[in-house]
């Protein structure tokens, strides 16, 4: 399955002037994703947060000779509904930024999106492709 992910550009994409000229967003787009995204980033500040203190309780538990089979368990329920609330909560904040778009400019963000990633890609690939031309083959000795 393909990630839900509008996000994909980095930082906040919307106060980039790139962005801001080709989506053509207004100040009050930019305030109203801004507000999401703060609003969003909260609940997920918190979810982290609960999951690290769950985690140590997770590890502090594994860590005894004798482990409660049950407490165990639960704890590991806890932990993954706390990861799924916090992935749930990253894609209502890209639909709730979606949604402070036209559909014009969702369509402008998605080819520059895609404009992104290929050049990250190309990026990828160069640096992949100078690493192993920069490695000495099999049998070959680095030039002292």
């Amino acid at each position: 399955m393909k990630r839900l992910d509008l996000l994909d550009l980095p930082g906040k994409w919307w106060k980039h002037d790139r962005v801001v000229a080709e989506l053509k967003l207004t100040p009050a787009q930019i305030e109203q994703i801004d507000t999401v995204f703060v609003e969003h980033r909260k609940k997920l500040v918190d979810g982290k947060a609960r999951l690290e203190k769950l985690l140590l309780d997770f590890q502090q538990i594994s860590d005894q000779v004798d482990v409660n089979r049950d407490q165990t368990l639960q704890l590991v329920d806890q932990i993954a509904q706390t990861r799924a609330e916090m992935a749930r909560n990253t894609i209502l904040m890209q639909l709730d930024i979606r949604d402070q778009l036209t559909p014009e400019q969702r369509v402008a963000l998605k080819r520059m999106k895609e404009t992104f990633r290929g050049e990250m890609r190309r990026r990828m690939m160069e640096r992949h492709k100078d690493r192993q031309s920069a490695r000495p083959r099999s049998g070959e000795h680095p030039q002292d």
